[in-house]
């Protein structure tokens, strides 16, 4: 049966759907493998040789879909093999091929108005947009993509297919897909996913695929489960005998002070970079089975080089049952110790030591862990080589304050109305705002700091902006930066207002504390507010 694609009018034009008058059986969701994408595809609307070798192949009607996902990007390749015909980009509806990607972002099994959205081709010519979805039926129209994502349509052939045939390349951003790989760390009830749906239509030949709902404005109830990885093979060589590292960061390219130093394309990146938050410790299960006779092990640690004591967390990892992920709470015994899984099972988290919720009780320090290994009757084995693992953490967020605002050199009170007067008059005099801010991060964690503004209607722009790796490295001190004070901003020239309008100021911050999967601390802010005349002359303030 040929479902013929209603949700083009309002996916292009911001029109209403017509009902359908198919309804997708209540089912399970589909679920496709996690597989993590060793090297990043370039979207360029050309497969190369190697780039979705190792992406999962789903069957789609009248062709396969590919999927793989890094730290940033899930990746996806609509390989439409029986499209033997170079159509021309849509201009007008139905006029070329097209796809069409429903997401539920918020993985709710249902449409959220303005929430919930579809990626697809818009019938002015554009490759890749996305549109807004405002109902079962209703959507806005096209729209453009968060800047990170990235889509492009190629004919040719494919690993799959010598013959030429149409296709799609994506790259489409986790901020825009609602993923937050911080999270990965945390006990969610449920594995890191996307949901969505798929459709395909091609001109000639003609046919229209949707799955695996088959209509085109899909309730969300039953959609392509795409289980994200979350823990690849570390580079080769990166690892060490025992710990193999920390979320995406491997064991070799944590500093002997316990930072991470990372710079690998399209992989992860920190530099002098502490650790926060929850933290996935990795190491190898079959190694301590296998090569040191180990049934059980105990996590110990060691703060600021004091006595080593017990690290007792629980946590929860998934294990296969041959259908679905289960969710399994892993504790401590009795005796401190945890077990390592036999190599028959499989665990969403391989290699998984320990999940060490840092934040909970833990002060910042530096703190160094090893393994206690024991067999199967308890005793206690000899401690293996290269036990050691040495981590700075910190849980302590960047501070920013505006201490004052001034305009031309006098302090503007709270609330205070300000009219700007000229300027610049010649030759020498300049007029504006400045401020007065301390941004402070007691462990000289500090990654960025920036000063910025909002008006009116959405309206907003920057004054000045400093980060670590741009001047300030180790500043303060060996892997130190930290921040700011009583610093005045702008140097020069001060601020003028572009219009009249009541301001926002806002002084924000990031740390550059991770947890081996993203920032701790992205975004901290602090605000002050007033309302600016534009005027002429020398300008006045007046407070309430």
């Amino acid at each position: 049966m040929k479902i013929q694609p209603y949700k083009l009018s309002w996916l292009f034009l911001g029109l209403t759907a017509a009902t359908m008058g198919l309804v997708a059986p209540a089912l399970a969701d589909v679920e496709i493998a996690r597989r993590w994408a060793i090297t990043a595809p370039t979207i360029d609307g050309v497969v190369s040789p190697g780039e979705w070798n190792y992406a999962n192949v789903t069957l789609i009607g009248h062709g396969q879909m590919r999927t793989m996902n890094d730290g940033s990007y899930l990746y996806i390749l609509l390989d439409v093999l029986d499209d033997t015909v170079a159509d021309n980009i849509l201009t007008g509806p139905f006029s070329g091929d097209f796809f069409t990607i429903d997401v539920d972002k918020d993985l709710n099994r249902a449409v959220t108005p303005n929430v919930d959205f579809t990626y697809a081709t818009c019938q002015d010519g554009r490759t890749f947009v996305k549109s807004t979805r405002l109902s079962l039926n209703t959507s806005t129209g096209c729209q453009s993509v968060n800047p990170n994502s990235l889509g492009a349509r190629g004919f040719g052939p494919t690993l799959s297919s010598a013959t030429p045939h149409r296709f799609w390349e994506l790259r489409l951003s986790f901020d825009e897909l609602g993923v937050d790989p911080t999270t990965w760390t945390t006990s969610a009830g449920s594995v890191p996913k996307v949901r969505i749906n798929v459709c395909v239509f091609s001109l000639n030949p003609s046919f229209t695929s949707c799955q695996p709902d088959p209509t085109f404005s899909p309730d969300n109830s039953n959609m392509y489960q795409l289980d994200l990885a979350t823990a690849p093979s570390f580079p080769p060589g990166s690892t060490g005998p025992v710990f193999a590292g920390v979320g995406l960061v491997p064991f070799n390219y944590i500093d002997s002070a316990g930072y991470a130093n990372i710079d690998i394309s399209g992989y992860y990146s920190a530099t002098n970079a502490p650790f926060g938050g929850s933290l996935n410790v990795f190491g190898n299960w079959n190694t301590l089975r296998f090569a040191y006779g180990a049934a059980r092990y105990r996590v110990l640690y060691s703060k600021d080089g004091g006595p080593y004591t017990r690290l007792k967390q629980t946590w929860t990892n998934f294990k296969f049952n041959g259908l679905v992920w289960v969710p399994n709470a892993i504790g401590p015994d009795v005796n401190d110790s945890y077990p390592v899984p036999p190599p028959w099972e499989l665990w969403y988290l391989p290699n998984l030591l320990i999940s060490w919720q840092t934040a909970a009780g833990f002060a910042d320090g530096t703190y160094n862990l090893r393994l206690q290994l024991l067999n199967s009757s308890g005793v206690v084995l000899a401690s293996p080589p290269g036990n050691s693992l040495t981590l700075f953490v910190d849980n302590t967020p960047p501070v920013p304050t505006i201490n004052n605002m001034f305009y031309d050199g006098s302090i503007v009170c709270e609330c205070g109305i300000v009219t700007q007067g000229d300027c610049f008059t010649p030759p020498l005099i300049f007029r504006g705002f400045t401020f007065d801010i301390t941004v402070n991060d007691p462990n000289g964690a500090l990654g960025t700091y920036a000063l910025s503004y909002t008006y009116g209607n959405n309206h907003s722009g920057g004054i000045t902006s400093e980060s670590y790796a741009a001047g300030h490295v180790n500043q303060d001190g060996p892997e130190r930066w930290n921040g700011i004070t009583s610093g005045i901003i702008p140097p020069f020239p001060p601020f003028c207002a572009p219009v009249s309008c009541a301001y926002t100021f806002f002084l924000s911050a990031s740390s550059r504390i991770q947890n081996g999967y993203g920032l701790v601390f992205p975004y901290v802010d602090y605000k002050k507010s007033l309302t600016i005349l534009r005027g002429t002359g020398a300008g006045s303030i007046n407070c309430p």
